[in-house]
């Protein structure tokens, strides 16, 4: 019954009222931490050593007569800064936002950059034609024609499958 009662050299009794706060005290010293590392943050982010990542773009793919049509939005994306490109049967679609705003007044002048990069694979299908590929960009609205490889459908066959 006395070594119930013992407190090893490891450990602290502490009062009822000091245990429920102690999970507090434990995220607050998070917080701060956390605000510690904030202005090393906004730093790198002004002197541009920071991209900030930008959600890949969303992609809308249909079947048409002739293949396949993709569209992907990349609003405020130059087609300039937009890279389509075949790896490994799938399209790649890639780039870069750059947005820069400057406000000028009497009294003060305002200036604010961003930057981010995205990257998307969609898989095509195995009848495309990865030579007969076009790309448009118009208004933030990417278009991606793919055409049917008319040789690829020759290709299938059936394979039998056999019991046992």
């Amino acid at each position: 019954m006395a070594r119930d009662l013992a407190v090893l050299p490891h450990q602290k009794r502490q009062s009822p009222g000091v245990q429920i706060f102690a999970p507090l005290a434990r995220l607050r010293d998070e917080v701060d931490h956390w605000f510690d590392d904030v202005p090393q943050f906004l730093q790198q982010l002004q002197m541009g050593k920071f991209r900030l990542p930008v959600s890949p773009p969303a992609v809308d793919m249909r079947e048409t007569e002739d293949g396949y049509q993709l569209t992907a939005e990349v609003p405020g994306v130059d087609a300039k800064d937009v890279d389509v490109s075949v790896v490994d049967g799938m399209i790649r679609i890639a780039g870069e936002k750059k947005d820069e705003r400057e406000e000028k007044d009497r009294d003060f002048t305002f200036s604010e950059r961003s930057y981010g990069s995205f990257e998307r694979y969609i898989a095509l299908p195995s009848d495309a034609d990865l030579d007969s590929i076009k790309a448009n960009s118009k208004n933030g609205v990417l278009k991606i024609t793919v055409t049917r490889d008319k040789s690829a459908e020759d290709g299938k066959r059936r394979i039998p499958v056999e019991p046992g």
